[in-house]
């Protein structure tokens, strides 16, 4: 990548490190730094396209659809457990009615 400062082929690629980089993200903008200069701006993404945006809305649906199923599975859980809890408090019961 080319350093819009300096013109220089130096420019890498560089962590999201505030709220801007990941807002920028969103909008296919990637944070890249120039080694030369250490100036740091935003670029289009280099794959950006149908299938690009195509793969990154799967991957969002794929999260969604990720949560969904953990939200699902910890409310079958405490279901699971709460009706363990009742078995054993009616076998306790019954136990002690016994004796």
């Amino acid at each position: 990548m080319i350093c819009p400062k300096c013109k220089e082929d130096r420019a890498r690629r560089t962590e999201r490190v505030n709220a801007v980089d990941h807002i920028a993200n969103r909008f296919f903008f990637k944070p890249y730094s120039c080694h030369s200069c250490q100036h740091r701006f935003y670029a289009l993404r280099q794959d950006v396209g149908m299938s690009a945006m195509r793969a990154e809305l799967t991957q969002r649906f794929a999260g969604a659809r990720l949560r969904k199923n953990h939200k699902r599975n910890k409310r079958e859980f405490l279901i699971y457990v709460f009706a363990a809890l009742a078995i054993i408090a009616m076998i306790y019961y019954l136990a002690q009615q016994r004796a």
